[in-house]
């Protein structure tokens, strides 16, 4: 996760990460402690992306492609490693992810443009 993005994205905010905090429930200081220490939960993610009306995969690189040459990990059998060093999570893994949250993206844009019409209709009856 790219924590500078949602840093770069908070200054050109009015308020910035004070406002952005108050947006999502959080103090300021949770926040900002929170980014020091790169510890955002998913869903403090999924609502930090929404305030700032950007989809969540905005704060992720892209991926790295793992070379298949089976080095070995220095701590065998520890994180995405098997005991052999062979990465056990693929790039494969991740894309299905990154589509699943894309997916969910566009979901959310479909869902506030019918809420959108919805409340123009509403609007338009009383």
């Amino acid at each position: 996760m790219n924590i500078t993005k949602i840093r770069t994205l908070c200054e050109g905010r009015a308020g910035g990460i004070k406002k952005l905090a108050e947006d999502i429930g959080m103090t300021p200081a949770n926040l900002h402690r929170r980014l020091n220490a790169n510890d955002i939960k998913a869903s403090d993610l999924e609502q930090i992306a929404t305030a700032l009306g950007v989809p969540v995969t905005t704060f992720f690189d892209e991926v790295v492609v793992v070379k298949e040459d089976k080095r070995r990990c220095h701590n065998e059998g520890d994180g995405p490693f098997a005991p052999d060093g062979t990465a056990t999570a693929g790039v494969a893994d991740v894309e299905v992810y990154k589509d699943l949250v894309r997916a969910k993206d566009d979901l959310i844009a479909e869902l506030r443009k019918e809420n959108a019409r919805l409340l123009a209709l509403v609007e338009k009856m009383q």
